[in-house]
């Protein structure tokens, strides 16, 4: 089930009913599957580590190819491969926004989208430009199927400084070949 559904939110509540086990055995088994590197688990990042480990966790197979045998949905996948080639750890949920992953190093924290597009429009970029002003990063990544670009905002809403950044554009395969 985790491997044909790449980046399945996690209620083990549900799930057990549905794999007719009990929540504890589904508990274990994941565990289990961590432990030998062939399910990884991506928690929904928050500033308090209390509020982290009650928000749903997303589960992702370790290693992207063994998901490609279970389907062809292409687009989680793709999504599939970014989480293995940053070992990802963290994704951002919350009001129906979604930022797809978030590496993070000491303070600094880079937001990651994975897009199965050729073009992008101003609604791919819309959870994007959120995350960004609300956290004031400078830096966000749109992982996708076309050229490489970059487009730059200022937010004047933010004060009497203004707030600038940027969302870089990236090809998957030139994403791959940089990782």
């Amino acid at each position: 089930i985790f491997y044909s559904e790449p980046g399945i939110y996690l209620d083990y509540d549900s799930t057990s009913k549905k794999l007719r086990i009990s929540k504890k055995t589904l508990i274990q088994h994941i565990s289990y599957l961590e432990f030998s590197y062939l399910l990884r688990k991506i928690k929904n990042f928050r500033i308090s580590t209390s509020t982290v480990s009650r928000k749903m966790q997303r589960l992702y197979p370790y290693w992207w190819t063994l998901a490609y045998c279970y389907g062809d949905n292409y687009n989680k996948i793709m999504e599939n491969v970014v989480a293995s080639s940053i070992d990802a750890k963290h994704y951002w949920r919350k009001n129906g926004k979604e930022i797809d992953f978030l590496v993070i190093d000491g303070k600094n924290i880079l937001p990651i989208e994975v897009k199965n597009k050729k073009q992008l429009t101003k609604n791919d970029m819309k959870n994007m430009k959120y995350f960004l002003e609300k956290y004031r990063m400078e830096e966000g990544i749109i992982i996708y199927d076309g050229e490489e670009s970059e487009e730059k905002f200022t937010n004047r809403r933010q004060g009497n400084q203004g707030f600038s950044a940027r969302i870089r554009h990236i090809p998957l395969w030139k994403w791959l070949l940089e990782a």
